[in-house]
């Protein structure tokens, strides 16, 4: 859920964070970077929910592989958490009792970097259709930065779009949409200086 923003979040980490208590184990070398977690039951602060507390009945799996050749950087991943928040009949994501079937996502996403210029790209689906609307729950986001200097001072320039789809044409639920422009100068090794326009359109389900 990384963003090239100097600072919003996009979209995709409203929608599908994973804050919650767990236990895990990884592998990196060679470029891949695989993770594998074991989670507590019942809600989390966001998205994940599962059967009751006390037990690890929810995981997730997370994988990137990374890789340099010259001035080109590439890196592409993809994960899936078992259990989420998109299982009950309430638009709702901190109340332990609204539950339902189990509902997982899936994501994938990629970063690629050529000299100046990064573009990046995410895009998260929910196994089965929300309850409450009936419809799966899908966010993405599609990024780009270029590196500049404001004087002597080194910084970026960058433009992100990202929207939530969770809801029938036409409904409050259908979109949730945002548009982040911004700049960042790095004017000491210990002082950044951002700017940001940021215009939201839309309904966010679960804080309305």
């Amino acid at each position: 859920f990384s963003t090239l923003s100097p600072f919003t979040q996009a979209v995709p980490w409203h929608y599908f964070a994973s804050l919650a208590e767990g236990a895990g184990v990884g592998y990196y070398a060679n470029g891949w970077h695989i993770v594998g977690t074991a989670l507590n039951g019942s809600r989390g602060i966001r998205v994940v929910d599962s059967e009751e507390r006390g037990h690890l009945n929810n995981f997730a799996i997370n994988a990137t592989h990374e890789w340099t050749n010259g001035h080109l950087f590439t890196r592409f991943g993809a994960g899936y958490l078992h259990g989420t928040i998109y299982d009950g009949e309430t638009a709702e994501h901190l109340d332990p009792t609204v539950t339902g079937p189990r509902n997982g996502l899936w994501d994938v996403n990629g970063t690629v970097r050529y000299e100046r210029l990064t573009v990046s790209g995410e895009f998260i689906q929910t196994m089965k259709n929300w309850p409450v609307t009936d419809a799966r729950v899908t966010a993405y986001k599609v990024e780009a930065a270029l590196d500049v200097h404001f004087g002597a001072a080194p910084g970026w320039i960058s433009g992100s779009w990202s929207e939530g789809l969770q809801g029938p044409e036409g409904s409050e639920f259908e979109f949730n949409r945002q548009l982040v422009v911004g700049g960042a100068a790095e004017v000491s090794r210990n002082v950044l200086l951002t700017l940001e326009y940021v215009e939201s359109s839309g309904f966010a389900p679960l804080i309305n």
